[in-house]
């Protein structure tokens, strides 16, 4: 079989790996991708040859000697087995891929993006590929199998059976779900596998690449059916990743109602954002300053805020104008009009009201929000609370 043959059907079997598993690369890539893999070749043997894919019939330039010469592109796999060179292409082939993927998504980094919803899943990365022996049949809690197997449990109280067998991790996770409800997954960042009650990833498709938004980056109790389109923020894009996913996005990060604001009010860009406090799907309030630019007339905008509120499952957007006056800050934050007693150097506030459970807000939502947005401490009293706290304090005295 002659040179040319060989490096056509290596062509063509790279091309079919490239289609398997959705790469993005184009035909001259593929040629750059072997060109690099049979210079890589010969640098493991302490050589140093050029590959001219340029010329016909191809050639393999060596320049180590003190004579150039030419070597023929199938005398290569003398010295080296086809399978072990394909390995080489395929790696030069994913790190192509890494690349490009992360030049065309970089610039869309913080941006909202609209994505089809291709479907649920355990976020795990590489480590779904792990196996976990069970040796004896467990029965106990979750914390208890965590803690046995190195998986950091939060809370994991409810119980659990596992039969003896070699459990690959994605399987054990399956398991795990159907038994408890618990749905494990893996920390971006920590890189640390762990157990929690709370909602499977979910997986995107973005312009015909696949993206994650693990489960803590979900709004609370929000579904995702398969193919419909939802607009999320593309948050971070990992160059690195040799297995799993590249792309990480987000509807729980604080920017995604920034851009979504900007995006809809132009007015919004010239307003300085002192703090954001966010409970997605819930509520978010935004401390605002006007640097003399003149005020925003949320007036006009109330059908469009209404459409993002819509868009984000129902969470309430709160805007609370920068004031010198700390206490009307407060007030507004809190949604209250009345009187607050106010600690600027401790940074705490009390507030003695009848709607106390209004000012705090269901779950606590209000005032923690409140807190976040001002640095401020609240102590939210009934007038009666405050009466016992006062003869108490004055007892102590």
């Amino acid at each position: 079989m002659s040179s040319d043959n060989y490096f056509l059907r290596i062509q063509a079997t790279i091309n079919s790996y490239i289609r398997e598993n959705s790469y993005h690369l184009d035909g001259s890539e593929v040629l750059e991708a072997i060109k690099c893999a049979v210079e890589q070749t010969y640098l493991l043997m302490n050589k140093k040859v050029v590959f001219n894919i340029d010329k016909a019939p191809f050639e393999i330039v060596d320049l180590s000697g003190e004579e150039v010469r030419s070597i023929p592109f199938k005398a290569m796999f003398a010295l080296i087995k086809p399978g072990h060179f394909l390995e080489q292409i395929k790696f030069f082939v994913e790190r192509f891929e890494r690349e490009k993927i992360f030049a065309t998504f970089r610039p869309l980094k913080g941006q909202i993006i609209k994505a089809e919803v291709m479907g649920e899943t355990f976020f795990l990365g590489s480590r779904s590929y792990e196996w976990l022996r069970v040796n004896r049949i467990f029965e106990g809690t979750i914390r208890e199998f965590g803690n046995k197997h190195g998986i950091y449990v939060e809370s994991g109280k409810e119980r659990l059976t596992v039969y003896p067998k070699d459990y690959r991790t994605w399987d054990i996770a399956s398991h795990i779900c159907d038994e408890t409800g618990y749905v494990m997954s893996i920390n971006p960042h920590r890189k640390i596998l762990r157990l929690k009650k709370q909602g499977k990833a979910v997986i995107f498709n973005l312009f015909g690449t696949l993206a994650v938004m693990p489960s803590d980056e979900r709004i609370k109790d929000e579904t995702y059916r398969q193919g419909e389109e939802r607009d999320v923020v593309l948050y971070d894009v990992n160059q690195t990743a040799r297995e799993g996913y590249q792309l990480y996005v987000s509807r729980r990060q604080i920017h995604f109602v920034v851009s979504y604001l900007a995006s809809y009010i132009p007015e919004f860009r010239e307003v300085r954002i002192r703090s954001i406090a966010r409970e997605p799907g819930v509520c978010c309030k935004l401390l605002l300053q006007y640097n003399g630019n003149g005020k925003i007339r949320w007036g006009r905008y109330e059908a469009v805020l209404r459409e993002i509120q819509n868009k984000l499952s129902g969470e309430r957007i709160e805007f609370i104008e920068y004031r010198d006056d700390i206490e009307s800050v407060l007030q507004q934050a809190l949604g209250y009009s009345g009187s607050i007693k106010v600690n600027t150097f401790e940074k705490t506030a009390m507030v003695v009201t009848t709607r106390k459970g209004a000012i705090i807000g269901k779950g606590g939502v209000n005032v923690k929000l409140a807190g976040m947005l001002t640095g401020y401490k609240f102590t939210v009293l009934s007038p009666d609370e405050y009466v016992s706290v006062v003869k108490q304090e004055a007892t102590a005295c």
